[in-house]
């Protein structure tokens, strides 16, 4: 193993984050291949904002002007697609078999990825529910649309990638059809574990500790405003916080195991904290 590579790890090693989420079922699977996990992901996205949009009483008939559905409305046309059309990657995600460069160009996947048609809901529904009576209502709805919005601008920048990794091993004469043995665990592959591990839930607690001293609480409100939750805001919170002493405990044991890991094969290590 290399110095460079035992260096990344280490600086990996030096933050702990410790996050406990509430999700409606636990499956026990371990992540599928790259293109798969990526899907599944993005199609558990499209489950979640269609049940917002339900929650916000847009109606099946959309609205029109001039004979076209209104921009602010393009993003849920994108996503009703995506789940009635026979031909949309939808219909494939418990077999899918082509080559991720396909469902990157997929014209559904561009449409429910479209982050300029997320961004005029956003502001359309914004000033809409600002215009309501129920305003921890709305607030919660408006956080809910925030949130949807950041995931969805993370798998389109994780479509681009794994587009261009695509592309470059092609360039490189070695014609893959995915991306699942590329070199190493990159960031990249890293971000769509965390969103797959995300997608049939939230966060609702998590804590980082990093060897320099910082140390980041965080709750998600969302706890305290779901009837169902907010109740038992104490017994998530304990759980929560017994895995954070687990975690800590973990940590320190694989920190000195990369250490000595390094010392054994003679690398130089280099401080994380420059």
């Amino acid at each position: 193993m290399s110095s460079e590579k035992i260096n990344e790890i280490l600086s990996d090693a030096t933050t702990l984050e410790v996050s406990s989420l509430l999700v409606e079922g636990i499956s026990g699977r371990k992540m599928p291949g790259v293109a798969v996990a990526f899907l599944e992901t993005v199609h558990a996205w499209v489950n979640q904002f269609e049940s917002l949009a339900a929650e916000l009483r847009i109606s099946d008939a959309l609205p029109v002007e001039a004979e076209k559905i209104k921009k602010e409305y393009k993003i849920l046309e994108s996503t009703r697609a995506w789940l009635t059309a026979q031909e949309s990657p939808a219909n494939q995600v418990a077999s899918y078999e082509k080559d991720f460069s396909s469902l990157a160009e997929d014209p559904f996947l561009k449409g429910v990825l479209n982050t300029e048609t997320m961004f005029v809901f956003q502001i359309h529904q914004r000033k809409q529910l600002k215009d309501k009576g129920e305003q921890t209502r709305a607030r919660r709805q408006s956080s809910e649309i925030n949130r949807l919005m950041k995931i969805q601008m993370r798998l389109a920048k994780l479509r681009i990638y794994f587009l261009k990794a695509i592309t470059s091993n092609v360039s490189d004469g070695f014609n893959k059809k995915s991306i699942d043995k590329n070199q190493g665990v990159n960031r990249d592959i890293q971000e769509l574990r965390k969103l797959w591990d995300l997608k049939d839930g939230y966060i609702f607690a998590q804590n980082t500790v990093q060897l320099d001293g910082d140390m980041i609480s965080r709750q998600n409100i969302r706890i305290y405003q779901d009837p169902y939750t907010k109740e038992r805001v104490t017994q998530l919170l304990d759980f929560h916080y017994k895995n954070v002493d687990i975690g800590i405990k973990h940590w320190h044991f694989i920190f000195e195991t990369i250490i000595s890991l390094a010392k054994s094969v003679g690398a130089a290590i280099v401080s994380p904290f420059k």
